[in-house]
């Protein structure tokens, strides 16, 4: 009865986890990638994504009174309701719709619960293992980090016209 209201914004995300028992991530993702027909369009093996899933939701801190599963659920549960909006739905693949889905579900996977600044004043070991000594990173730094050695521009025509644009607004 709760998942027949998954698509609507007063979902209550906390209700939903007491009865998934802590589980509802995971739930509300295998829910969400069968009601979007993710799993027969990519012919998943629902053993294999229920263990991935697992291993997002467990990478979560359960002690991070904000950034921790619940709140993974909560804002993947939001992206469901943008990725159903009739005037966004008609221009979207199966993939869009998969990786707004692990994009929400996994966006602050491991989020120890403190800002940049204090894990760079306590020398917590994820500043020094992004060796980030200022507060934000250079978009161009994060963007050929990310996404420059996967997007070549022979493998992605559209990526030169997108850096000419990214270029000209700076």
């Amino acid at each position: 009865h709760m998942l027949s209201k998954v698509g609507m914004w007063d979902f209550d995300i906390f209700l939903f986890d007491r009865l998934t028992n802590g589980n509802s991530l995971v739930t509300l993702l295998c829910h969400l990638f069968n009601t979007h027909g993710l799993i027969h369009h990519f012919k998943l093996d629902m053993v294999t994504l229920h263990r991935f899933l697992v291993m997002v939701q467990e990478d979560y801190h359960s002690q991070n009174p904000y950034h921790n599963a619940v709140h993974a659920a909560d804002v993947t549960q939001a992206m469901h309701c943008y990725l159903k909006e009739p005037k966004l739905a008609s221009f979207l693949t199966p993939l869009d719709i998969m990786l707004g889905l692990l994009a929400a579900a996994a966006h602050d996977v491991d989020h120890p619960g403190v800002n940049q600044p204090f894990l760079i004043k306590t020398n917590h070991h994820l500043a020094n293992l992004y060796q980030v000594r200022e507060p934000n990173l250079e978009p161009d730094t994060v963007w050929s980090i990310a996404l420059g050695p996967v997007l070549k521009p022979e493998s992605c025509p559209w990526r030169n016209p997108c850096f000419r644009v990214l270029e000209v607004q700076r």
